[in-house]
């Protein structure tokens, strides 16, 4: 995809934006940037190139000041799902999902006691909250996985951000570091870890688990999706190392790690609404704030809000995210209200839904396009998906390419002269929501024995039960 952004990133107007958020039209800081005529996944496309850490093409050398976080907000979690898949097509391994917490059903005196507590982070929270707190420490988590970026990006539904979560302060508390050649009691580690929820087991396999073997502590946290393994000479740390719960196999050696143990998921009592934060607290300065369609970002907040009043509001976020470089993104092209002109970018790009009325006609709108078209490209599911598809194109004469990769939503960039198509919208299938979850390896007990109140188990003749 990199052909792509490098396609856009030659356009002037791409230019003007990247000018715009360097600072070149000295702008204050603090600014705002206004991005209009984003039809489809365009937006996506824009904020992968806008976000990429490096200096101008052709005669612009001017370095951008590029951000280490990316806070993409948007109205709804489905947008987000969607943005996320589009932003790791263009951009890979650089985005992931900030999730709101699932019950945001209380009423009456459930809802009372909300509004005195924080929402304890669940398992998916802390694996983004984790590089934030510690930058240092390697990818095997969350987001900024892949190689080949340093911009991370969070993708985060507004009912998310106006979660209340645990200041900073109380995640570094509960965070162990850990340095290949210190001083570390084995046994004090067992202890803070057992103090905090962990449970000791034979085998680690799911996060708050621990295992001890001799002079080897198998720590499976729930920041991260691997374990550590920690090996000891005596008190001194010789190892640290990440490892595959399935095949016990390293992953990485590490110098130093940190480890993150908090209790995951619901309400806490432990603290008040007055130590509450938000996600923008965890937000390094420079980071940049995004907001994709801020109107209905601003009406779902207030729906929210008022449905659940221990909530934060719109107003009480938007004074924290002003801290920061903001980019509004729309589908719709914005106007100019006052503010100064160097802060209103508006781009040519189209719908593509009348490409979906059939193949016959889909082929002829191809056609009829193909002058003002510098590259079409049909993004497929799978293999089977592009193999079929290059059949129907065989003999129709049109410069097709065609990829495996997840896009929402097709679009045509007018001026760049790019044309994004997905299969599943020329073929009017249905768009798989969310990624399939990888599964869960575990080894099947050994006897009934191991079985706690509240286990599931499966009966041959009755089904699922617990």
């Amino acid at each position: 995809m990199k052909l792509l952004l490098k396609l856009l990133r030659e356009d002037n107007k791409f230019k003007a934006v990247r000018k715009a958020i360097a600072g070149v039209e000295a702008l204050p800081s603090g600014k705002e940037i206004k991005i209009g005529g984003l039809w489809g996944s365009s937006a996506a496309l824009v904020l992968a190139g806008l976000a990429l850490n490096q200096f101008g093409s052709g005669h612009d050398r001017s370095p951008r000041r590029g951000p280490s976080w990316v806070l993409l907000i948007t109205s709804s979690l489905e947008e987000a799902e969607e943005a996320k898949e589009d932003l790791n097509l263009f951009l890979p391994g650089s985005a992931a999902i900030f999730e709101p917490w699932e019950d945001f059903s209380m009423t009456g005196d459930d809802a009372s006691v909300g509004a005195t507590r924080w929402v304890a982070p669940t398992a998916q929270h802390l694996q983004v909250l984790h590089p934030l707190l510690f930058p240092e420490d390697p990818p095997h988590a969350g987001v900024g996985a892949a190689p080949d970026t340093r911009t991370k990006i969070i993708v985060c539904p507004i009912q998310a951000l106006l979660q209340k979560l645990p200041p900073p302060g109380d995640l570094t508390e509960n965070t162990l570091q850990v340095v290949v050649g210190k001083d570390l009691g084995q046994q004090e580690v067992v202890g803070w870890l057992v103090d905090r929820g962990f449970k000791g087991v034979t085998m680690v396999e799911a996060p708050g688990e621990f295992s001890l073997r001799g002079c080897i502590l198998d720590v499976f946290t729930h920041s991260s999706e691997v374990p550590y393994r920690l090996e000891f000479f005596g008190d001194r740390v010789e190892s640290i190392r990440l490892f595959s719960p399935d095949t016990q196999t390293s992953i990485k050696d590490l110098k130093e790690g940190n480890i993150l143990a908090l209790d995951c998921g619901g309400l806490t009592n432990q603290t008040p609404t007055a130590g509450a934060g938000t996600l923008l607290d965890y937000l390094p300065r420079g980071a940049w704030v995004v907001l994709k369609e801020p109107e209905a970002i601003r009406e779902k907040a207030k729906k929210v809000s008022q449905s659940i009043p221990w909530l934060y509001t719109h107003e009480e976020v938007d004074k924290e995210w002003s801290q920061y470089d903001r980019l509004f993104l729309s589908f719709l092209p914005f106007t100019d209200s006052g503010n100064s002109p160097a802060t209103i970018h508006n781009f040519e790009v189209e719908s593509v839904e009348r490409f979906g009325a059939g193949l016959k006609e889909t082929f002829a709108e191809l056609r009829n396009l193909s002058p003002q078209v510098r590259r079409t490209i049909v993004f497929c599911n799978n293999e089977a998906e592009e193999k079929r598809f290059q059949e129907l194109l065989s003999g129709e004469g049109l410069k097709i390419e065609s990829a495996i990769g997840r896009l929402s939503k097709g679009f045509f960039f007018r001026d760049i002269g790019l044309l994004l198509l997905s299969h599943h919208e020329l073929f009017h299938r249905y768009r798989l929501k969310r990624e399939p979850k990888k599964p869960v390896s575990a080894r099947p007990i050994e006897s009934f024995v191991e079985l706690r109140r509240g286990d599931y188990v499966v009966h041959a003749a009755h089904g699922i039960a617990r």
